[in-house]
């Protein structure tokens, strides 16, 4: 059986990668998000929720490009 969080946990959520971490000691929050500064390099501000971001209605992912994924095979590619 799965232990869901009751209802008063928070979640910090990224708009952009859609990472969500489970703030468990209120004093020890992250303010950007570890994926986006690890993968890309960006300091992406993350926000506060009751749920987390694959949970959350209405949530979408940021979608991804055809555009950008060409581009990242050329440069692959050289």
């Amino acid at each position: 059986m799965i232990d869901r969080p009751n209802s008063d946990t928070v979640y910090l959520n990224c708009p952009r990668c859609g990472l969500s971490i489970r703030r468990r000691i209120e004093w020890l929050t992250v303010e950007y998000c570890p994926r986006c500064i690890g993968r890309a390099r960006i300091p992406v501000g993350l926000f506060t929720s009751n749920r987390p971001a694959g949970e959350r209605q209405g949530h979408r992912l940021a979608a991804r490009s055809p555009r950008r994924d060409e581009a990242r095979a050329r440069a692959r590619a050289r």
